[in-house]
């Protein structure tokens, strides 16, 4: 039976028309300032109004020229007012099913329903559409039952501990500080220039008050990406507290967020990879996180990403086995040579040397900024050297192991180290990189691309060629 969308969506449509207003307000603005004034622009008000009950009319027929039906056989819509489109994804290539109850939608009773399947866009969902709390509840149930084969049920729950340790862990001052200026520039837009000068004048005097000896400029530098981490890290124990993830047959149920309640539905047997993943400091508390790629998770910015916040190494095998109990990592089976350590940290010692040379000569040539110089020196030796340990950890921990039709894959990226468990049949292409001198020492590194909604690269350096080509089948 063919529905129509949640009324919400009318007004979703109209701000397709935004752009139209420019003409009443134009017509206003100019009518305002010429000798008739603002009893000028009253008398001809009734063209602004034909305006404005064109827009909403022409969002109202958009409205009701959407149509969808959600059955067993899969997921219909019908949309189009002079060209009609018709959109069919069959159950069972829907990858993950969600829907995103959004705080400035619960007053209408609305919910966001998206659908993603592998042929899709990687930036926006294949379908997406606005329904009522009661029916996204009726689909989503539906969608379980569809893939609850067996008789496997299980819960997890993780403490909000956990989920703390998961906020700090994956937070970045970078992001925090792109969040808080993006906030401050549009506040500042709706109360004017004179809040956001309040607001960095503020800022500015806490942060003299606060220098404790060290130069103004260095500490606002300071503050700016300490206070840039307690955003993101406020915004990502908030986006997954109340965190839960139910295991029913094939299907991955999850939901978290308390503001804005994000709600998953996952085929397991479409999930592309598990990856286990540990920074630096959780690597030496012994304590990693577990995070799922799957067609439409963890797609956009503001979802969850995480699907076990924390775990102790120790406990992180049983606590797999509870929600992925076909998922288990296994130990190195190939690993590199003793004698490639500067295969690993060769380029990340590059900061480590350059940036306190650097500091020093700037020093001596900008006598007066000494102080200054320094304290950013010092701040930047602290990404050079963190990744000069994450390489170091990946030195003495990377590798590649087959138990089965799955891989399991050692290495690091960026400032991460990761466990990836990766399916034989998820496995797109794979290159083997030989430098001449690898190409003497008969090593190579291994480049292996996984199917994905964007490309997906897990680089293993310096393995043995001729076991790696036994161990994946190669014939090259």
């Amino acid at each position: 039976m063919k529905r129509l969308q949640h009324p919400f969506a009318i007004l979703y449509n109209l701000r397709q028309f935004i752009w139209a207003l420019i003409i009443p307000l134009a017509r206003g603005l100019v009518l305002a300032l010429s000798d008739g004034g603002v009893a000028s622009w009253l008398s001809g008000a009734w063209i602004d109004l034909v305006t404005l009950l064109g827009m909403l009319l022409l969002s109202l027929l958009m409205w009701m020229a959407y149509s969808y039906e959600v059955d067993e056989t899969g997921l219909s819509v019908r949309c189009g007012l002079i060209v009609h489109t018709s959109i069919f994804l069959p159950a069972r290539q829907i990858a993950t099913l969600s829907a995103v109850h959004a705080f400035y939608l619960r007053p209408f009773g609305a919910v966001r329903l998206r659908a993603d399947t592998l042929a899709g866009s990687r930036e926006r969902a294949d379908l997406s559409l606005f329904v009522s709390k009661e029916e996204a509840k009726a689909i989503l149930d539906g969608r379980v039952a569809e893939l609850r084969s067996g008789t496997l049920s299980r819960r997890y729950r993780p403490r909000s501990l956990y989920v703390a340790a998961l906020a700090a862990f994956s937070s970045s001052s970078f992001a925090g500080m792109i969040f808080l200026a993006t906030l401050i520039s549009r506040t500042g837009e709706l109360l004017g220039a004179e809040f956001k000068s309040r607001v960095y004048g503020t800022f500015e005097r806490v942060t003299q008050l606060l220098a404790f000896g060290i130069p103004p400029a260095a500490a606002a530098l300071a503050y700016i990406l300490l206070f840039g981490w307690l955003v993101a890290f406020s915004i990502n124990f908030i986006r997954h507290k109340n965190l839960v993830v139910r295991r029913r047959g094939g299907a991955l149920h999850i939901r978290g967020g308390v503001f804005t309640s994000r709600e998953y539905v996952v085929a397991a047997d479409q999930l592309n990879y598990l990856d286990i993943r540990q920074t630096v400091l959780s690597f030496f508390l012994r304590f990693c996180t577990v995070h799922i790629n799957a067609v439409g998770y963890s797609k956009y910015s503001d979802d969850v990403s995480g699907v076990i916040p924390a775990v102790r190494v120790r406990d992180a095998a049983r606590t797999l086995g509870l929600v992925f109990p076909e998922w288990k990592p296994a130990p190195r089976q190939l690993r590199h040579n003793w004698g490639a350590l500067f295969k690993f940290i060769g380029d990340a010692s590059w900061g480590c040397v350059l940036i306190p040379a650097a500091t020093f000569f700037l020093r001596w040539l900008l006598p007066s900024w000494s102080g200054f110089v320094g304290w950013v020196g010092f701040m930047l030796c602290f990404p050079a050297y963190w990744f000069l340990m994450i390489r170091l950890i990946d030195y003495f921990t990377s590798g590649i192991a087959r138990d089965g039709d799955r891989l399991t894959l050692h290495y690091s990226s960026g400032y991460y180290l990761h466990t990836i468990i990766l399916p034989i049949d998820r496995i797109a292409w794979v290159c083997l990189r030989q430098s001449p001198i690898q190409a003497m020492d008969k090593k190579c590194d291994v480049l292996i691309y996984s199917y994905a909604e964007h490309s997906t690269r897990h680089h293993i350096r310096n393995l043995d060629r001729q076991a790696v080509q036994e161990m994946l089948g190669l014939e090259l």
